[in-house]
C-alpha cells in the first residue's frame, strides 16, 4: 500500500464506503478484507466481516481526507480505493488484484 490511491499487485485489502453489490463483487473478485471510512451517522454502517475507521472530522475535511483514516493500514500491504458510488463487476476486481509485474 504504497500511496492511498494506488493499485497494486496482490489486493488483498479493499477500502470502500458499503454497498451490498460492491460488497459481494468484491468478495467475488478474490478480496479477504474490506475497509470502510466512516463518518455523518457512522452508526448507519455496521455490517459484519468488515473492518471500519472512523473520520471524526467529517463536517471539517473532504472523503479524499477520510482515506488518511486509515493510513496506517494502507500502507502495510498492497490496496484498492473506491467510493462507494462506484459500481463494478467482480471480473473488474479480480483483474485489478492480479500481480501484473513490473510495479
Amino acid at each position: 500500500m504504497a500511496s492511498l490511491a494506488s493499485v497494486a499487485p496482490d489486493c488483498s485489502r479493499f477500502w470502500i464506503i458499503p454497498k451490498s453489490r460492491q460488497i459481494a463483487a468484491l468478495r467475488r473478485g478474490g478480496v479477504d478484507e474490506i475497509g470502510v471510512g466512516r463518518g455523518y451517522r457512522a452508526e448507519m454502517i455496521d455490517l459484519p466481516g468488515l473492518s471500519y475507521f472512523l473520520n471524526q472530522r467529517w463536517a471539517e475535511i473532504n472523503m479524499v481526507m477520510s482515506i488518511a483514516t486509515a493510513a496506517a493500514r494502507l500502507r502495510s500491504a498492497p490496496v484498492i480505493v473506491s467510493y462507494g458510488d462506484i459500481f463494478y463487476r467482480s471480473e473488474l476486481v479480480r483483474g485489478l488484484a492480479a500481480p501484473q509485474g513490473g510495479w
